[in-house]
């Protein structure tokens, strides 16, 4: 399953302005990097956030296989793979679910130094 133009970050939202946007195409570079190796992996989030940089490979459920910044958001494609969390998020996402890309990133203080990569978090559709 592929998921494409995914906003996997809008820097307007006032979380995201923590981040410092001067090391924003730095950033970007390094993301690019991993992508280019195929090592820009996310992991399936049921509750909570991630903190740790380190991915879980038992917990892996994507791979991000394209980025770009365009008008104040990083957008992406995933493709999610078959794995176990990757099955259970294509099943979750089939059967309308709400998904949304959580930020994996390192920080100092309030400020966002880093992005690791992003996570996808799903939440049940309360309209179901």
């Amino acid at each position: 399953m592929k998921l494409t133009s995914i906003v996997l970050t809008d820097l307007t939202n006032e979380y995201y302005q923590a981040l410092d946007t001067s090391r924003l195409p730095k950033i970007m570079e390094m993301l690019q990097y991993s992508i280019n190796d195929g090592t820009l992996l996310g992991e399936l989030l049921v509750d909570g956030y991630q903190s740790s940089p380190v991915i879980s490979l038992s917990n892996v459920s994507h791979q991000i296989t394209n980025i770009k910044l365009e008008e104040n958001k990083i957008i992406a494609d995933i493709n999610v793979l078959d794995t176990p969390k990757g099955r259970i998020l294509k099943d979750l996402i089939n059967n309308k679910f709400n998904y949304n890309p959580v930020i994996r990133g390192l920080q100092s203080g309030h400020r966002l130094d880093e992005i690791c990569t992003w996570d996808i978090q799903v939440k049940p559709n309360s309209n179901k």
